[in-house]
């Protein structure tokens, strides 16, 4: 399900994209993506945390940048989210998790036509994790977990939170296989 260092990978990758967490301005990744992908440069792996795992989960997925922000359009934030009485969020990600799992032809991270590691921050032990195997729409919604905003992802048994709380900018997660990094 998870590792704590990059070890799992054997290949050496000519260029991964390392995309950081940001809320909306994540956003902002599809264009950086569209902009590199019309100059011929597409990454052999993708990292994200946060915003950068959802925009990288769809990447990965087999579309075009310019393309994932069609499947939002016509969503508000309250159709991803549900207002709950406050234990430990406002929100909790079960329709955001429909949604995902709705729009992503892969279901598992294996099926990915990209390699893709998604980080989140595990509450239970206190520790960054990178998600490489498994059900997308969970890992994607953990790593988007902003603590408060949004009640904690239970995967598995343990409870998840947005990657960026201890790691915002996964280069680290990536940069040992490969040769170049692009970090946005």
């Amino acid at each position: 399900m998870e590792a704590t260092s990059n070890n799992w990978f054997t290949n050496k990758y000519p260029i991964g994209y390392a995309l950081s967490g940001g809320f909306i301005k994540g956003f902002a990744h599809l264009g950086v993506m569209q902009s590199l992908l019309e100059h011929d440069i597409k990454p052999n792996i993708l990292s994200g945390v946060s915003a950068g795992a959802l925009a990288g989960v769809f990447y990965a997925d087999g579309n075009e940048p310019h393309k994932v922000l069609d499947y939002f359009s016509g969503h508000k934030f309250q159709d991803l989210t549900k207002l709950v009485i406050p234990k430990v969020g406002l929100f909790e990600l079960g329709e955001f998790i429909d949604f995902l799992k709705t729009n992503l032809k892969a279901k598992t991270m294996e099926e990915l036509q990209i390699p893709l590691i998604i980080t989140a921050t595990d509450l239970d032990h206190g520790r960054v994790v990178h998600f490489h195997k498994g059900n997308i729409a969970e890992r994607v919604a953990a790593s988007c977990c902003m603590p408060v905003l949004f009640s904690p992802v239970k995967i598995e048994g343990t409870h998840y939170v947005d990657g960026g709380v201890f790691m915002n900018l996964p280069v680290s997660t990536i940069r040992r296989v490969c040769s170049k990094v692009v970090a946005v």
